[in-house]
């Protein structure tokens, strides 16, 4: 909001007459100042009195204000089934979260990734198949798999699901994939890693209790809290972690009464 909305472009090419760009005509307005959807329509009609549209669906979103502390739950290797059991305790709590799913566990169980999308969360890529030996061989290999969960999650929520924001399996600065990151970027995708976690995922904490879980999140968070208005909790959604499912309500509280705002990244801008 604030910034005027600026045409990314268009071309259109006809069989008969070729490049018929000139010729299109577009409707549909964008209130940059007003958050929502917004859809543009461009026509085009051949020499033949043949008409083709496109249309461009614009999301303008609620800025966040630098002075505010902005919050950002988010849980990877999704879903599973305790996705459900996170999904109440978040209605319950009244917060947002981003989702980075797994296309593979999508295409096992898209009823959940619709679940995760109709309570109002974000479904982000986490690659298709977290196979990290296999897509991180090269760049094209890693684009492949993250565009095959994207063609995943447009499948199960439709064409016009943003699908471009992504997290690295094991993070951004990982050796294995840090030379990807500008391949990612051009591809046109924004990618996040964290700043704060609940360890229900680091190397031999598999028995954590919930108990020691809040009280590694309430660790990472207070090392951020003061430091930076933004915080990108890492957290997992997998059938393994009902720990983190009994121990979010808990960390949900503590962040509010740090007097954290909710978001899910679609709001966040990405760091370099």
């Amino acid at each position: 909001p604030g910034d005027n909305f600026s045409d990314p472009g268009y071309t259109a090419q006809d069989a008969g007459d070729g490049d018929v760009t000139a010729s299109v005509t577009t409707s549909g307005t964008v209130d940059s100042g007003a958050p929502g959807d917004y859809t543009i329509t461009y026509s085009v009609t051949d020499s033949a009195g043949n008409t083709g549209t496109a249309q461009r669906l614009v999301h303008v979103k609620k800025p966040v204000d630098p002075g505010n502390k902005v919050v950002y739950l988010t849980f990877d290797d999704g879903p599973s089934k305790n996705t459900e059991a996170l999904l109440e305790v978040l209605a319950e709590k009244q917060v947002p979260a981003t989702f980075f799913i797994l296309g593979t566990n999508a295409d096992d169980h898209p009823e959940r990734v619709e679940a995760i999308a109709a309570a109002g969360h974000l479904v982000a890529n986490h690659t298709y198949s977290h196979q990290t030996d296999e897509i991180y061989q090269s760049a094209d290999a890693l684009l492949a798999d993250i565009e095959k969960c994207a063609e995943t999650i447009r499948s199960i929520l439709g064409e016009e699901y943003p699908t471009d924001l992504f997290r690295f399996p094991y993070g951004s600065t990982n050796k294995a994939c840090r030379d990807y990151r500008q391949a990612v970027r051009e591809a046109g995708y924004r990618y996040f890693d964290w700043n704060a976690l609940n360890g229900d995922a680091e190397t031999g904490t598999y028995k954590r209790t919930p108990e020691e879980l809040l009280e590694r999140f309430k660790q990472t968070v207070d090392d951020v809290d003061g430091r930076k208005n933004e915080v990108i909790v890492l957290m997992h959604d997998t059938g393994s972690k009902g720990n983190t499912v009994k121990m979010l309500g808990d960390a949900i509280d503590y962040l509010k009464e740090l007097g954290y705002e909710f978001r899910t990244l679609e709001y966040a801008q990405m760091k370099e």
